[in-house]
């Protein structure tokens, strides 16, 4: 390999390659061509040339945008989250429902309470007019009156008799 390294020429190099089973092959003396470029851009005729020589002249032209696996898997989970969001307020349109049917049962319970009341409160005799009462507490006043005034003549009379017949 020392003598080769020194003998090689313009173009040529020392090369080792790797088998179909991964092993290094023998180092080996190979011409390398030179490179076949110019200095300059391209022009269009000659672009389209080796572009349409080439087998894969037609297959790129136009792009395509595909869905991709971040854009699928994000409509999944909007799917998903729209479908969980439905069933919440389902969950919670069927919960409030509940609740103003309770609501509903407690006011009609309310309203035949009250309905119970009034018809109590309409069964009580009507309470007097401001004049009655005091018409009636002036007759009650003057019977009271009169009521003490006779017991305590009479009532008098008949317990010094009573007594008096019991110390004789």
């Amino acid at each position: 390999v020392r003598t080769v390294i020194t003998e090689l020429k313009v173009g040529e190099a020392l090369v080792s390659l790797l088998m179909a089973d991964g092993a290094p092959s023998p180092v080996e003396r190979t011409l390398i061509a030179p490179p076949r470029s110019r200095v300059g851009p391209v022009t269009p005729d000659e672009r389209a040339t080796i572009v349409n020589a080439s087998l894969y002249g037609g297959k790129y032209d136009d792009g395509v945008d595909r869905e991709s696996a971040w854009e699928l898997l994000n409509s999944r989970a909007a799917e998903t989250a729209a479908k969980t969001e439905t069933e919440k307020v389902a969950a919670l349109k069927a919960k409030l429902d509940a609740s103003a049917a309770a609501a509903a049962e407690k006011q009609a319970a309310a309203a035949a309470k009250a309905a119970a009341a009034a018809a109590k409160v309409a069964a009580r005799p009507q309470p007097k007019s401001f004049a009655e009462k005091m018409i009636e507490s002036t007759a009650r006043s003057a019977a009271t009156s009169v009521g003490r005034q006779l017991a305590g003549k009479f009532g008098g009379q008949l317990l010094r008799g009573l007594l008096g017949g019991l110390l004789k």
